[in-house]
């Protein structure tokens, strides 16, 4: 039953934050930002929020980062008055790579494909 609370919670949590980053924040640096995922802490205190953004260097994204530490306190006031839960997680913002590295692999196969060196 618990398993069931903490991944319902950990979907809520991604689709809300979804929702006031695209209709809420005003700041420019947080556009275009995807929360890919939640991981939930056992004790539901804590929520590690991965994030992505397309199309920006490595400046930008820094950049976007801190936006989002900057906005923790505004993000987590809008999440506690979305939620039923009793308490409401404390959010960490982590960038999540991964979306970058399937892109680039995805390159190279296809570069692999183009030279015939891949079937």
């Amino acid at each position: 039953m618990a398993k069931v609370s903490k991944e319902r919670l950990k979907e809520t949590v991604k689709f809300k934050l979804s929702t006031i980053l695209q209709r809420e924040a005003s700041d420019p640096r947080l556009e275009f930002v995807t929360i890919v995922n939640v991981k939930i802490s056992p004790d539901q205190a804590q929520a590690t929020v991965f994030f992505a953004v397309y199309g920006k260097t490595e400046e930008e994204i820094q950049m976007v980062g801190k936006a989002l530490q900057e906005s923790t306190g505004f993000l987590q006031q809008k999440l506690a008055r979305t939620l039923t839960s009793r308490r409401t997680p404390k959010l960490h913002f982590v960038y999540d790579a991964g979306f970058e590295h399937e892109s680039k692999i995805d390159d190279l196969l296809g570069n692999l494909r183009k030279n015939g060196e891949l079937e």
